[in-house]
């Protein structure tokens, strides 16, 4: 009887703990190439257009900075941002033609989209300011002063900048184009401004995301997916898709970094685990009528219901855009928004982005929680509170959510009893995570004045 008592409340435990991925239905943004920023709800009930900017280049990715804000950037050459908390939507600056990157095509470039601003770029440094990328070249933009710096490029005019990532190591790493259908993987230096070309293949990455211990993961054009140690610059062999399955699209990586989950143009939706080197074929949707769709394109992500979000072509190929979820937990498809958004088309959205994300629970299971042990005092608290961590997490990173799951706070924890400032803390409840190589750890924090 004791036993089930105890299984009872460590289940409800489990759960309160992790509602925020198991209850709440997460809010997506996205940016096509028809200018609009628009968001929806993760259960199809809401499409709603925030804002548009000039122009019908290709769109970029969406980032929410440590501000809270969500930034982005046109194909046009437009910088944005937009406060989740209401909306706003605000052109913060429009590149015009420099010397660094094309505004009208050099030959032999036929067709003036090959040489925009092409796919533009944000992520955010240790430094606390966002990188983006021109045409071939970077600029940095500060979030407090709203400095803008152009680098001077390191990449040939004919190849053009898509796809940041920030390593730990505080490098970008980049993938490169050119109108053929060449490319590289490239790094830039942002303490020495520096760039490096890493690869000797010609075939450009598809698709870059991070790992862990220093791993990138990336899609290449030839069916195969390969990892990048940023530590050694060496690539490794992943996964080759084999015939009928070509041409990789997008690509996401679960919240332990175990497990790769994409999608194959025209069929697949396939996971990869990482330390058992298992393919798995998800779902194909060579059966699937019309109506629910075919084609999956354009990149995915894994949000934190547990859910993978895309986009997929309906009534026919190149036809309608609609949006579907791919539930990991139990392998269930569903198309949650249909075709009629005649300015989001596939291929078109380059990134959807999850605001204040939580935490996917069926991720978190296979985590090893043990090995990231902290406590937090005084709980009830007032002001302030004490993180104590171990000498192994010295310098990494707390961050706090409210019950909504919107981000309060990230801090990095420099001393093995970091005093938390909570005045502004609103009384509630609220949630501290901590994460390293081995996991991720969440606790509940109440504050009560």
């Amino acid at each position: 009887m004791k036993k089930s008592l105890l299984f009872v409340v460590f289940s409800l435990w489990f759960l309160f703990m992790n509602f925020d991925a198991l209850g709440q239905i997460p809010t997506l943004y996205g940016f096509s190439r028809g200018g609009k920023l628009f968001k929806f709800l993760g259960d199809g009930s809401s499409f709603v257009t925030i804002g548009t900017c000039t122009g019908t280049q290709s769109p970029g990715h969406l980032m929410q900075a440590s501000n809270g804000l969500i930034y982005g950037m046109s194909g046009s050459g437009q910088l944005f941002n937009v406060d989740p908390s209401n909306d706003q939507f605000t052109v913060l600056h429009t590149f015009g033609c420099v010397a660094n990157y094309f505004c009208t095509c050099p030959p032999p470039y036929p067709y003036p989209r090959y040489c925009s601003i092409y796919n533009g770029n944000l992520v955010e440094g240790k430094d606390g300011i966002l990188y983006g990328n021109l045409w071939n070249t970077l600029f940095s933009y500060d979030l407090t002063s709203n400095a803008i710096t152009i680098y001077s490029p390191g990449i040939s005019n004919g190849e053009g900048i898509f796809n940041l990532v920030m390593a730990d190591n505080g490098k970008i790493y980049m993938a490169t184009s050119d109108y053929h259908g060449y490319g590289h993987l490239c790094s830039f230096d942002t303490s020495s401004q520096t760039y490096s070309i890493l690869t000797s293949s010609t075939i450009p990455p598809q698709n870059l995301l991070k790992g862990k211990n220093g791993m990138l993961y990336c899609t290449m054009d030839n069916k195969d997916i390969l990892s990048f140690n940023t530590a050694t610059n060496a690539f490794g062999f992943v996964l080759t898709l084999i015939s009928p399955e070509i041409y990789p699209e997008g690509l996401a990586i679960s919240e332990n970094k175990q497990m790769l989950y994409g999608t194959i143009q025209r069929n697949t939706i396939y996971s990869f685990n990482l330390l058992d080197n298992t393919y798995t074929r998800l779902r194909t949707f060579d059966s699937n009528p019309d109506s629910l769709g075919k084609y999956p394109g354009g990149s995915i992500i894994l949000a934190s219901d547990c859910k993978i979000f895309g986009m997929i072509h309906t009534n026919g190929f190149n036809r309608d855009a609609s949006f579907f979820s791919f539930d990991i937990t139990n392998n269930t498809y569903t198309k949650i928004l249909d075709g009629s958004y005649s300015t989001v088309q596939p291929y078109e959205v380059d990134q959807l982005l999850e605001v204040n994300p939580g935490h996917c629970s069926f991720s978190m299971i296979s985590e090893k929680k043990e090995d990231i042990p902290f406590s937090i005092f005084p709980n009830p608290a007032t002001n302030p509170v004490t993180i104590t961590i171990d000498e192994n997490m010295l310098n990494s990173t707390a961050t706090i959510t409210d019950i909504t799951g919107r981000k309060m706070a990230a801090v990095q924890l420099q001393t093995l009893n970091y005093k938390l400032e909570t005045a502004n803390f609103a009384n509630g409840v609220y949630f501290i995570s901590l994460e390293n190589e081995r996991g991720r750890v969440t606790k509940k924090l109440v504050i009560q004045k």
